[in-house]
Order: C-alpha cells, then sequence, then structure tokens
C-alpha cells in the first residue's frame, strides 16, 4: 500500500464513519421485522420480490451496529 492508497483509505473510512454514526439502526430494523410480518399478508406480491434484498438490507445493518456502536464511543455520541 502507498501513501496515496493509504490517504484514500483512510478518508474513505472518516467518511463512512461520519455516515453511520448518524444511522438508526434500530428503528431501521424494527421496520423490516414489521415488514417481514405483514408483508406476506398485506401485498404478497411484493414482500415475495423484495423479500431477497430486504434479507440482505437487514444482515447488512445488523452487521453494522458494532462498528456504529464504535464510532459513538469514540466520538463521545454514545
Amino acid at each position: 500500500m502507498d501513501s496515496a492508497e493509504y490517504q484514500r483509505t483512510q478518508d474513505a473510512l472518516v467518511l463512512i464513519a461520519g455516515i453511520a454514526r448518524d444511522l438508526d439502526l434500530d428503528e431501521f430494523l424494527a421496520r423490516i421485522d414489521r415488514a417481514e410480518t405483514l408483508g406476506p399478508i398485506t401485498d404478497p406480491t411484493l414482500y415475495r420480490d423484495a423479500s431477497g434484498k430486504l434479507s440482505f438490507v437487514r444482515d447488512l445493518a445488523r452487521s453494522l451496529k458494532p462498528f456504529v456502536a464504535e464510532v459513538r464511543r469514540q466520538t463521545g455520541g454514545e
């Protein structure tokens, strides 16, 4: 890794941390839970079409929670 790539990586991490810090992942995951509960009843076709992407996004949000907690801890935003 050269100095330019190092700087790009550092800049990207700081940018990602700034974006992630303000995400309300608990409420986001709660809405996904509601969609997974009600979707098959209220709009089965839409639910079927979106369920794969919904699972992917849910898993991403869950995996991001520890990162967000660490960013908040380090920036005093717990």
